[in-house]
């Protein structure tokens, strides 16, 4: 018997309360797995941007951010 034919019939046996319980926690699974993958995509897409400048950036941002250095 698989997974969900075991869940299944347990199901059976449960009471409406406890149907609702369960069905919140469902969601709650559910949901979370769509945002993961969500999540996944969203980093592989930012993974591809370049940014173009020059190699002391990142070390010298609030002097090229305030104009004492100037780009190019």
């Amino acid at each position: 018997m698989t997974t969900r034919e075991l869940i299944i019939k347990e199901l059976e046996n449960l009471k409406e309360d406890e149907l609702k319980i369960v069905y919140e926690k469902i969601k709650k699974v559910t949901t979370g797995k769509r945002k993961t993958k969500k999540t996944v995509l969203l980093f592989d897409e930012l993974k591809k941007i370049e940014i173009n400048g020059p190699e002391d950036f990142a070390e010298n941002f609030n002097q090229y951010s305030s104009g004492e250095k100037i780009v190019g």
